[in-house]
């Protein structure tokens, strides 16, 4: 409601020539869509750690996918002079997973390369391999931005933290969309991974199952994997 009567008064405003008006209905507006994203992202981590949270396959074309998904990304990269592009031949023909939740992990991923760099690239780079005993999808988004020290990596997907606090107050969010990235990842077989360096960039990884059915074989091969490396350790 806040938001339809804003930019209700914003047009308005607009069509009477108050540029005053329409500045402050402009700060109005964009303080109510934070508060409706931290909302949004709130309750998604609250129904993921409460198990409540369903997955739902659906065939669809990967290649389809990330080619909407950087068309909507694409205005922020512009805004911030970035160059956006797909590398990597997405082939393998479509998936079974769910779509929506996929969907979303990548554009968060995307979102914060597109926000954190300016007058760079950024580059998503596909793949298709087996991983933990089952096929997977590689989606990596690599960038040039303002990258990450090794202190700022090791608390990037803990909820409400935000890797640098000095970096919130230049660029806000609310330190959710890693985490939840992270755990819908999971949710759907896979998992999220980071490399990056101050000052050179980042480049996160994730990795889900072409077809959720496979989702559990997947994490029992991983959680097997870690056990043994563990040993090792």
């Amino acid at each position: 409601a806040i938001i339809g009567y804003a930019e209700m008064l914003q047009e308005e405003s607009e069509d009477e020539g108050d540029n005053g008006a329409v500045q402050d209905l402009n700060r109005i507006l964009t303080a109510a869509k934070h508060l409706l994203s931290l909302i949004g992202e709130i309750l998604d981590l609250s129904k993921i750690e409460a198990g409540r949270m369903e997955a739902v396959a659906s065939i669809f074309d990967p290649a389809e996918m990330l080619e909407d998904i950087i068309e909507t990304v694409r205005p922020i990269a512009d805004n911030n002079g970035n160059e956006i592009r797909l590398t990597g031949t997405v082939f393998g023909g479509d998936v079974s997973t769910d779509s929506m939740k996929l969907q979303q992990c990548i554009l968060n991923l995307l979102s914060n390369a597109a926000k954190f760099t300016k007058n760079g690239k950024i580059d998503i780079e596909f793949d298709r391999k087996p991983c933990n005993g089952v096929e997977q999808l590689f989606i990596t988004v690599r960038d040039t931005g303002i990258g990450m020290s090794k202190e700022h990596v090791s608390r990037l997907f803990q909820p409400f933290v935000q890797a640098d606090p000095s970096i919130t107050q230049q660029y806000g969010g609310t330190g959710l969309g890693l985490t939840i990235t992270r755990r819908l990842c999971q949710l759907l077989g896979g998992d999220v991974t980071v490399k990056s360096a101050l000052g050179e960039g980042s480049a996160f990884t994730l990795h889900v199952p072409a077809n959720l059915a496979d989702a559990a074989t997947a994490l029992g091969a991983a959680a097997k994997i870690d056990d043994v490396q563990g040993n090792e350790g």
